[in-house]
């Protein structure tokens, strides 16, 4: 089974696109194998392996035997147990599990003739199903989503009379801005203008052309925040991220944490839900730590799965798809961590001494919660977490709101009711902050700055 908890070193290789083929490649595979294994079982199956009797139905109809037809069954969700070794493991755990009291199974004595008269009629029904799912492999082109093509535009420059200098855009816009407002807002173009300009250097009204890689939908918003004048916003958070990586890219660190601001006052687009994925994609791509830190956060709220990420997964390129899955999987373990010694403090321990249902931690583990129910929360968050990190890994809030739901169906004990009365706030607080604090701890780049994205 293609899940991504077992992929950690492939995906570290493997570009989004490429592996989002895959993906899809294994499941056409799975489904042909469904639809095909079906009509196997009800009538390909060689009638040497009908005549086992092993398991015939009261009716005396000769049936496949039910070990055999389970293993058959598995492999539409399993494809990778299509090998003799796992066949003749299922064979091996049908003859063991049989009552000892019960008739010798006709299993056990199986020759090998039957077993490849099987094998030989399985295997042609997989091939078919494979070969079909290769008739319709695409080959991957890399190009642009929809998302990131604009119509052909022209923008509406500014009227700046005195103007000394044009700003070109790479489709060929050109933008009459001041030298000295450029100056002002980038050390990079203050360097820049500083030099003097080429004898032979081109002229556009008599003025000195710069040309940069930017198009004209991104400089006129660029060109808008340098001025005086209402900003024109992009109209997608993925063009907020090249805005930002071309003040990045340009040294104008004013403008850049302008347009955080405004993100986190709602002026500028941002990703929205499950978007976390593509937007960690994306700000990976652009070298945008603060929003591949933020993105990243966000993404906890969601499953890490590939029916989940769908085409979400063809924006990721390089090491961003196993850095993130490395991220998710370091908040579980810091939150097991946090959720197993939170009762370290022996305050929040003796609170709840009073309670009906006392649990004495063993020997081993004095660290258990003091009380059945507060155990049974607290070991259910955690076994919750172990279960793997492409599951929706919970915020501190809902941790909370399910330990006051934990504490509701403790309805029979007035004691630990008064102890929340009186000291849950204070014990709520405490834990939702760390756990806060014990997922602001973790980095996407857990220790590895040397590897940290490049500017542009």
């Amino acid at each position: 089974m293609m899940v991504l908890e077992n992929l950690e070193d492939e995906v570290n290789i493997m570009p989004g696109a490429h592996l989002h083929e895959l993906w899809k490649y294994h499941e056409r595979v799975k489904r042909n194998l469904a639809s095909c294994l079906v009509e196997f079982r009800r009538s390909g199956v060689p009638g040497i392996v009908r005549d086992l009797n092993c398991g015939t139905p009261p009716s005396g109809t000769p049936s496949i035997p039910q070990w055999l037809g389970d293993y058959v069954e598995s492999l539409a969700q399993a494809p990778h147990r299509f090998d003799l070794i796992e066949f003749e493991s299922a064979l091996a755990d049908h003859i063991r599990n049989r009552p000892q009291n019960s008739t010798p199974c006709p299993c056990v004595g199986i020759s090998s003739q039957t077993i490849h008269a099987f094998w030989v009629a399985l295997t042609a029904i997989v091939n078919e199903a494979m070969e079909e799912a290769d008739s319709s492999l695409a080959l991957v082109t890399e190009e642009p989503t929809p998302e990131y093509l604009d119509p052909p535009f022209l923008p509406q420059c500014l009227d700046l009379p005195d103007a000394n200098i044009i700003v070109r855009s790479s489709d060929q816009v050109n933008f009459p801005v001041r030298k000295s407002v450029l100056a002002m807002s980038s050390p990079f173009f203050n360097d820049l203008l500083s030099l003097p300009q080429p004898p032979d250097g081109e002229l556009v009204d008599g003025l000195p052309v710069i040309q940069l890689s930017e198009d004209a939908v991104l400089l006129n918003s660029l060109i808008s925040l340098l001025h005086p004048v209402s900003p024109v916003i992009p109209s997608s958070y993925e063009k907020v991220f090249a805005l930002l990586a071309a003040c990045q890219k340009y040294d104008m660190e004013s403008i850049q944490s302008n347009i955080r601001a405004g993100i986190k006052l709602g002026k500028f687009p941002a990703p929205v839900g499950d978007e976390a994925f593509s937007a960690y994609a994306v700000a990976s791509g652009l070298g945008l730590i603060p929003e591949m830190e933020n993105a990243a956060r966000l993404t906890l709220g969601y499953p890490m799965t590939f029916e989940s990420l769908g085409e979400q997964l063809r924006s990721f390129e390089g090491r961003a798809l196993c850095d993130l899955a490395r991220y998710r999987k370091r908040c579980r373990d810091n939150l097991v961590s946090c959720l197993n010694s939170f009762f370290d403090v022996r305050s929040r321990f003796q609170m709840w001494a009073g309670c009906r249902q006392p649990f004495t931690p063993t020997p081993n583990n004095t660290r258990d919660p003091p009380t059945v129910w507060l155990r049974d929360f607290f070991s259910g968050k955690s076994a919750e977490l172990q279960n793997g990190f492409t599951r929706a890994i919970s915020s501190p809030s809902t941790v909370l709101e399910e330990y006051l739901e934990a504490l509701r169906n403790h309805n029979h004990c007035d004691s630990c009711f008064r102890v929340h009365v009186r000291e849950g706030e204070t014990f709520c607080r405490e834990l939702g902050d760390q756990l806060a604090q014990t997922l602001d701890e973790v980095s996407v780049f857990h220790n590895e700055d040397l590897r940290r994205p490049r500017r542009n």
